[in-house]
């Protein structure tokens, strides 16, 4: 499971984790394990659904050029 935070304060993000650290614990797990992936640019000044749109444009140019060779293979083929 992965949850995305977005943040100019690297600090702000700190609460977040520690409160979902918490709430685990507080239904009685005992040992709780966090991975954090920390994606800072400065080149690029993206936001989250700028991200988003990016990737669903490119599954959608990948969805089309994969239906184009389908119809494409499809003009060999005989229909009885």
């Amino acid at each position: 499971m992965e949850t995305i935070l977005e943040s100019n304060n690297r600090d702000v993000m700190n609460l977040p984790t520690k409160q979902m650290m918490e709430a685990v614990h507080n239904i009685g797990i005992v040992r709780v394990e966090v991975v954090i992936k920390i994606d800072s640019r400065r080149d690029k000044h993206l936001k989250i659904k700028e991200k988003l749109d990016s990737i669903k444009n490119k599954q959608v140019r990948i969805f089309l050029e994969h239906q184009s060779e389908c119809f494409s293979e499809l003009e060999h083929v005989q229909f009885l």
